[in-house]
């Protein structure tokens, strides 16, 4: 009898485990967002929005790899970022500061490829592009000060995005259980992976606010 492959020595196994192990954390996000509130169609919307982020951006990341070196000696030629402020400054073109995309991200146009700035901003303090994304850690997308820039996985950037606020509630994480009909504590929310029940609302923020959630 030949020996047993085993498959977890395998490096291909290995990078295959670690993408779904990755994806496994959105899936569990997702999870702890539904049982907490019965499915409606505002609901169903929301596992779209959450489903779409798994899969990979579109468009162009402008990941480090894919940047030509002739234009990274233009940008460090051409362009002067302030790492205190977050501030680019650009010398090969007047009044061209950069457009904000649709999703609220500061852009500009370099040989008619576009690029993001806070992309930008890491490749001219640090010396190349992140093969990564760059995840604004206070969420405010304009704000490229080096100390607001960190370097992360695609699911990290995902669980600092900020959280919607429930139509139902009027505030962050908390929800109101529509399916079960002649139940007094209706408002939820979700806390160490249990679902929490309260008689208000009121009840319910006062909760999230005293184990430090967002509201």
């Amino acid at each position: 009898m030949g020996a047993q492959h085993n498959y977890l020595d395998s490096s291909i196994n290995k990078q295959y485990c670690m993408k779904y192990f990755n994806q496994m954390f959105v899936c569990m996000e997702i999870f702890h967002i539904f049982a907490a509130k019965s499915l409606n169609l505002s609901d169903m919307k929301e596992l779209q929005v959450i489903q779409s982020k798994l899969k990979a951006p579109k468009g162009n990341y402008n990941k480090g790899k894919d940047v030509p070196n002739d234009v990274k000696t233009y940008i460090t030629k051409f362009f002067h970022y302030n790492p205190i402020n977050g501030a680019i400054t650009r010398f090969d073109r007047k009044n061209s500061n950069g457009s904000l995309d649709k999703d609220g991200y500061l852009i500009l146009k370099i040989k008619q490829q576009q690029y993001k700035a806070h992309r930008l901003a890491w490749f001219l303090y640090y010396g190349d592009f992140p093969q990564k994304e760059i995840d604004h850690i206070n969420r405010n997308r304009t704000d490229n000060r080096i100390a607001n820039l960190r370097e992360v996985d695609r699911i990290d950037n995902i669980l600092n995005t900020k959280k919607q606020i429930n139509k139902d509630t009027g505030v962050v994480g908390v929800y109101v259980d529509k399916k079960t009909k002649g139940l007094k504590k209706k408002y939820t929310t979700r806390y160490k992976g249990r679902t929490m029940r309260f008689y208000t609302v009121t009840e319910a923020i006062s909760f999230r606010k005293t184990n430090k959630m967002e509201v």
